[in-house]
């Protein structure tokens, strides 16, 4: 295990027999498991390390001279403590929510006791749409009712991952507490100022600093006014510089070592938000590099897909955003007395001939699976019912149209194939229509609902001075990316429209996310295909209305020639 180091210039300014190393000493014994999170990226001594080293950087020569050892302590305090309750075992959170804080809250900082915020929070997870229970677990299965007096002793990974969010959401708070009151175990606080020359007023300080890096800088303003152990030394202590200083340094500890010791746990982790913390963090080269004469700091990434490259740049411009409000509230409250080293953030991401590198390897713009909310009434069941073969019927029309488009454009005859192959429960269809382009996969295919063909870009191509199309229509809804669904369970596309080089390719499901969208050399028009269908129900039958239907009974016209293949047999 390592041990935490204070940075070298920290040291001349702690006072003789600082309290700082018994804190650290009685601290370092809580950091060894977090239970809660057996799969999330480090906040153990190594994490605290690179947090007081980037502290160190942030802050420049000239205001350290002017940082007194109080404030020296309270920082070093702070960072060890900021993170500390994520480290608290089932005793220690059941004593929190459930026994003797369970009525405890901090005036002007709490809005709930401690057992009204568990019961809060798990009002809400238990009505967690799909989206956030994939984004939690993996999964989609609703959260299991869970006793509101006690912690499960033989709690699941389930449950770890539940009790794990409420603890990573109110761990500043418990920093707080820690500070106050104790670290939790069983049957006691623990004091971890234990044999420390530090009186209640400098541990409020503590830890209204680690508080305040899961808080905006100013809601810390109510308290700060009405607090009442306020000695005169208090005044002399800057302590929204301090918060400042903790909250950008505990931002930029990003990269690779933060996520390395997960390498081998990556592939069996439950939770994909602790897969994209891994991955986001991979992608970074190195750590942060602070530049103190240019005073600005370096990130620089190389995502290998589209959702990591979205993530580090939302990475980035939260970084940005922070730094930009802690100099309005430095500069508010200290008129630039207290400064930090940097003023902004620099990257490779930011350089537009860097994005141009990357989208020649994937869709750098955002590509997720989205529906109009007028989809509802598109697919209710008097429309499709439960029958595949509609499926086949809307992908048939959207593969006409394409090659109808592209017969129009350039006079290439349109063929499209359909392939079922019963033994491996697969469906293709492939068109060398027009095929598709970046604007018409993210505004139109990947919306349902919105139909590109009913855009203004295909009305200036296909319809003619008198406002009539040049081609027949037989696709109306647009619901090209979700029509799949009524076949099988996971589908790929490939396309290309005529006008580009090169084409794309992505696989989706049901499950809410952003999609990895990358380049391909791929034929002109587009090819779909569909895993797990169900085999049995695509078949043909006979409707009053529809006569004999089936998945290769929807098309009757010659042009464009439809071919189709019942495992490998046409």
């Amino acid at each position: 295990m390592s041990k935490i180091i204070i940075p070298e210039r920290f040291k001349p300014k702690l006072p003789d027999g600082s309290f700082i190393y018994i804190l650290i000493k009685n601290v370092s014994g809580f950091l060894v498991s977090a239970p809660y999170f057996p799969e999330y990226t480090l906040h153990n001594e190594d994490h605290i390390n690179s947090v007081l080293e980037f502290a160190d950087e942030l802050i420049p020569c000239t205001t350290l001279e002017k940082l007194k050892p109080q404030s020296i302590e309270v920082l070093i305090g702070a960072i060890v403590l900021h993170d500390l309750g994520m480290f608290i075992k089932r005793a220690g959170l059941k004593r929190l929510v459930f026994g003797e804080h369970k009525k405890r809250y901090v005036v002007h900082l709490d809005k709930f006791t401690w057992h009204d915020a568990w019961r809060d929070f798990y009002n809400k997870a238990r009505r967690y749409e799909d989206r956030q229970l994939v984004h939690l677990f993996g999964d989609n299965d609703p959260i299991e009712r869970l006793p509101m007096d006690d912690v499960p002793e033989e709690d699941t990974k389930r449950q770890r991952l539940i009790y794990g969010e409420f603890l990573r959401q109110n761990h500043p708070r418990i920093a707080f507490d820690i500070a106050q009151i104790g670290f939790p175990i069983d049957g006691t606080d623990y004091n971890i100022f234990e044999n420390c020359d530090c009186d209640m007023a400098k541990k409020t300080m503590i830890g209204l600093v680690a508080r305040s890096h899961g808080m905006k800088l100013r809601d810390t303003e109510s308290f700060w006014k009405y607090y009442e152990l306020r000695p005169p030394s208090v005044d002399d202590i800057p302590i929204y510089y301090l918060m400042a200083v903790l909250r950008m340094a505990d931002y930029l500890h990003v990269g690779k070592k933060r996520a390395s010791k997960l390498m081998e746990l990556v592939d069996e982790m439950h939770s994909p938000e602790s897969k994209r913390q891994f991955h986001l963090n991979q992608s970074i080269h190195g750590e942060p590099s602070i530049d103190h004469k240019r005073k600005e700091v370096s990130i620089i990434a190389n995502p290998d897909r589209g959702s990591i490259y979205k993530n580090v740049e939302d990475l980035l411009f939260d970084i940005d955003h922070e730094l930009d409000i802690c100099w309005a509230v430095l500069a508010e409250k200290y008129r630039y007395d207290y400064e930090l080293s940097i003023h902004r953030i620099v990257s490779n991401l930011f350089d537009e001939h860097q994005v141009v590198t990357f989208n020649t390897r994937f869709l750098t713009h955002v590509a997720t699976l989205g529906a109009n909310p007028d989809i509802v009434k598109l697919l209710v069941a008097p429309l499709y019912g439960n029958d595949p073969s509609f499926g086949v019927r809307e992908l048939i029309q959207n593969a006409v149209d394409a090659c109808k488009e592209r017969t129009e454009s350039d006079g290439t005859p349109g063929e499209i194939e359909i392939k079922v192959d019963t033994e491996n429960k697969t469906f293709e269809i492939i068109d060398n229509g027009i095929g598709m382009n970046e604007d018409i996969l993210r505004n139109y295919y990947l919306i349902a609902g919105a139909s590109y063909r009913d855009s203004e870009t295909w009305r200036e191509n296909y319809v003619n001075d008198e406002g009539e199309a040049k081609i027949a229509r037989s696709g109306r809804f647009g619901i090209g990316a979700l029509a799949g669904f009524l076949i099988g369970d996971e589908i790929t596309v490939i396309t290309r429209h005529k006008d580009d080089e090169y084409g794309f390719q992505f696989i989706y499901d049901m499950k809410p996310k952003i999609l990895d969208v990358k380049r391909v050399n791929t034929n002109v028009g587009t090819r779909i295909m569909i895993n797990n269908i169900n085999v049995q129900s695509l078949k043909c039958f006979h409707d009053r209305y529809y006569g004999d239907t089936g998945w290769y009974n929807w098309y009757y016209f010659e042009e464009p020639r439809i071919h189709y293949f019942l495992n490998e047999k046409k």
